[in-house]
């Protein structure tokens, strides 16, 4: 493991009152300590940091008080309310403060390009019709291997799978549609990664709730993605802005808390927006990443407890 980054960042100390930026921290101190700096290094000021901590062991929170002692909102909760609720308590946070907009990012990402988060705010400022809006992701240091979704950025045979498999999924499969804006390039999507993300607060309190917190974690940014939808905003990449993700960083890849969480709430979201056919297709996939890794007792308690809720 590298050494935290524990360089000193001067960071301006002015409000900006427009857009804030909320971090959940669990179990992730490194993570988390490079996360911040990075956006303090992107011009962000500490008063507009929303720092969740969510329940973390070893006393994180402690730790993070005295790394970051210029964050007024470093908030710690008394337990684990997974990725929804601790976002869904930084939402209520930055509304309570006259924030218009919020800038959701993972605790395992970091700003690699300047100008990131003012980016995403320029657009969410200048395009009344785009709800959500995200950065482009690598998955890398170096610059490559952007990060895909398995649903949309796939060509041939099996993109025609997918369109069978994914009704819910309207609008324009084929090359997105480009739009100059300034000096940033927007691309129109159908879903976007939640691990970085600008968000318009008011069409959030349009309906009616944030993340919806029966997920806990995992799928949770599909669904708010498509009730965005529903309601006529846009998606939107800025394709010429960038950010490094860090894959798994709470947790493991094929952890028993990240394949009893997807396998519980494939269940429900399927049942809300997807066909059946998609359930059993989902479900096969997981049963054999679970018998690959020895988790088939923790896919099967997922199972249960979906059908149970």
């Amino acid at each position: 493991m590298s050494e935290l980054n524990l360089t000193k960042i001067n960071a301006p100390l002015v409000k900006h009152q427009m857009i804030a930026t909320i971090i959940l921290n669990w179990n992730g101190l490194h993570d988390t300590i490079n996360c911040v700096n990075s956006v303090l290094k992107d011009g962000i000021s500490p008063l507009d940091i929303f720092l969740i901590d969510n329940g973390s062991n070893n006393s994180e929170f402690d730790q993070l008080t005295k790394i970051f002692p210029e964050i007024n909102n470093l908030i710690s909760l008394p337990k684990n309310v997974g990725f929804a609720g601790g976002m869904n308590f930084g939402l209520q946070k930055v509304i309570k403060n006259g924030y218009k907009y919020a800038f959701l990012l993972n605790n395992d990402t970091l700003i690699i390009q300047k100008g990131v988060i003012s980016g995403c705010l320029k657009t969410l400022k200048n395009n009344e019709s785009i709800g959500i809006v995200s950065p482009s992701i690598m998955n890398n240091k170096d610059g490559t291997d952007e990060q895909k979704d398995l649903i949309l950025d796939t060509k041939g045979l099996k993109k025609i799978a997918y369109r069978f498999l994914f009704p819910p999924y309207k609008g324009d499969w084929g090359e997105s549609k480009i739009i100059s804006n300034d000096d940033l390039i927007l691309e129109n999507k159908l879903m976007l990664h939640g691990v970085a993300i600008g968000i318009r607060l008011d069409i959030i309190k349009d309906i009616q709730y944030f993340f919806n917190k029966d997920f806990f974690c995992y799928e949770e940014d599909r669904d708010l993605m498509i009730r965005v939808r529903n309601e006529n905003y846009k998606l939107c990449k800025i394709a010429n802005l960038w950010i490094y993700h860090k894959w798994s960083g709470s947790t493991s890849k094929n952890s028993k808390f990240k394949i009893y969480h997807k396998t519980k709430n494939l269940w429900f979201m399927r049942n809300q927006y997807y066909s059946k056919r998609f359930i059993v297709f989902s479900y096969i996939k997981l049963f054999l990443v679970s018998l690959k890794n020895y988790q088939l007792k923790t896919f099967l308690k997922g199972m249960r407890d979906s059908i149970a809720r």
